[in-house]
């Protein structure tokens, strides 16, 4: 995604109104305003070049640097000296020293959609009969199609596994276990941005379980 802020009104006194920048910092701000950060400081360097009068360290208090790279951030946000060396050292000490899934990332917000579909780019990385998790269908499955499922191991290392098109907020996931017939099911769900640090929403492991399964949790940025 192109992240591009930037004026483009004729009058120019609108362009460095305390209003303007105040809805920019808003949008910034917001947790779905999914784009690269090195793609959002860029344009936020080209916003205060154009509104030299303006309060660039609150603008640039809404970049989110520790989603920055080190090379990012020795190459591009230190150059522009907008921001103090503290604070790069400080974005490069929470990097090195915080789980990848405690970073405050970014990711789309689609509301009342169904993430885990092919119209979205999603993909079935682990688990059998990959298709049959993505193509929406809740309604026709039996014995030989419709489904997906995984062996079932001591250490738990099997299981299925759906990659999202792009990082997105979720808060619910609905989850339809196998109920053609009188078998009970136990389950736990994990989110991940790196398919690396994993953190578990949903634990129903020492439950049983069948059919639909309605599931909540605070919002949270996921791949």
């Amino acid at each position: 995604m192109k992240c591009c802020v930037s004026c483009r009104v004729s009058h120019q006194a609108y362009c460095t109104s305390p209003s303007l920048q105040a809805a920019l910092l808003d949008i910034v701000r917001r947790d779905s305003f999914a784009a690269p950060e090195k793609d959002i400081f860029q344009a936020l360097v080209r916003w205060s070049r154009h509104n030299p009068k303006e309060k660039h360290a609150e603008i640039m208090e809404a970049v989110r640097l520790p989603l920055m790279s080190l090379t990012e951030l020795l190459n591009v946000v230190r150059p522009s000296g907008l921001l103090s060396p503290d604070s790069i050292l400080d974005a490069i000490k929470v990097r090195s020293e915080s789980r990848d899934m405690d970073l405050n990332y970014r990711g789309m917000l689609i509301p009342e959609e169904n993430l885990a579909t092919m119209k979205y780019g999603a993909q079935v990385v682990k688990g059998e009969l990959k298709s049959a998790l993505l193509d929406g269908d809740t309604q026709n499955y039996d014995l030989d199609h419709g489904f997906s499922r995984h062996p079932i191991e001591d250490d738990c290392r099997s299981g299925i596994e759906v990659k999202l098109g792009q990082p997105s907020i979720i808060n619910h996931i609905r989850l339809l276990l196998w109920d053609r017939d009188s078998r009970s099911y136990s389950y736990y769900i994990e989110v991940s941005m790196d398919e690396l640090d994993w953190v578990r929403v949903s634990d129903h492991s020492q439950s049983l379980c069948r059919s639909w399964q309605k599931l909540y949790f605070p919002a949270r940025v996921c791949r």
